[in-house]
């Protein structure tokens, strides 16, 4: 007895020191995280402390995650992207091993939706021109299609314009600038019909026999609720790796700076940090991607 008592305390101290060493906890079924970048344009690595290799390790280092790119990549950096896991990027570009969603197409029909832990998340694409009315239809074709998570990706000014209006999503990922915060959206619902009230008239109507009055038929109002929509953006250049952690308890967002991925301590690929200082040499005649 006393030694099964030393094995299981001996357990927990191992459990718990695997949370002071920030090791991440396991996911319930259909938490994903969602790693991404965006407006990274020039710079390919090593400028702010981020990199492509960064965002891969970061990819390897949480349970249940998603790589995804928010749009403002260069159009020569697909080899790098596809050989750090991105699972998909808002990009006209043919990216090997990467879905991609056009800001000027059907983003579902574009390859929008990516299944992990047992939960679809779509991402839809915003542009600078996209109206209220076409981003809600793509909202509600996810939610046909079965989405868990309907996450907007695109610029900073449009997206946040445009999550303040439209109904379904659980986050908003843009760019251009570096913050995290919410935003509250009029969502409506149906409410159920009143119960009819029968007045003392017909009442006593009843009680001498009469029939009573046709009572109106009461149709079910719509009423609206708040609700938050998380949005998260991580400047230009790789000022920062966003990341959304997507549960049935809501969304999260938060932004790694070069400080925090540094004390992580996370080994980076070779290959990617190769290929990161070749482009950055300007040779790109080692890039896997070629644009359509």
């Amino acid at each position: 007895m006393k030694r099964t008592l030393s094995v299981l305390l001996s357990l927990i101290m191992v459990l718990g020191l695997f949370g002071v060493m920030g090791v991440p906890a396991l996911a319930d079924e259909g938490d994903v995280t969602v790693l991404f970048t965006g407006g990274v344009g020039d710079a390919i690595g090593g400028e702010s402390g981020l990199s492509y290799a960064s965002a891969a390790a970061l990819k390897n280092y949480y349970d249940n995650a998603l790589l995804v790119d928010a749009g403002g990549c260069r159009t020569d950096a697909a080899g790098i992207m596809s050989a750090a896991g991105y699972d998909l990027a808002v990009t006209d570009e043919y990216i090997d091993g990467v879905s991609a969603i056009s800001m000027t197409s059907d983003s579902l029909s574009a390859g929008g939706m990516v299944e992990k832990n047992g939960a679809k998340v779509a991402f839809v694409a915003v542009s600078a021109g996209a109206s209220y009315d076409q981003i809600q239809q793509y909202v509600n074709m996810a939610a046909d299609n079965g989405a868990r998570y309907v996450v907007l990706m695109g610029e900073t000014s449009t997206a946040y314009d445009l999550a303040a209006s439209v109904s379904g999503i659980d986050a908003v990922l843009t760019y251009g600038s570096t913050s995290t915060g919410s935003v509250d959206v009029n969502v409506a619902v149906e409410a159920p019909a009143e119960e009819p009230v029968t007045d003392d008239e017909t009442a006593e109507s009843v009680e001498e026999g009469e029939a009573p009055a046709e009572e109106a038929v009461q149709e079910p109002t719509q009423q609206y609720v708040t609700k938050q929509v998380q949005v998260a953006s991580v400047g230009s250049g790789f000022a920062a790796i966003g990341k959304l952690s997507l549960s049935a308890n809501g969304a999260s967002v938060s932004t790694i700076d070069a400080g925090t991925y540094q004390s992580m301590g996370l080994s980076e690929s070779d290959e990617i940090l190769g290929m990161q200082s070749v482009l950055l040499s300007g040779d790109d005649s080692t890039e896997g991607g070629e644009a359509e």
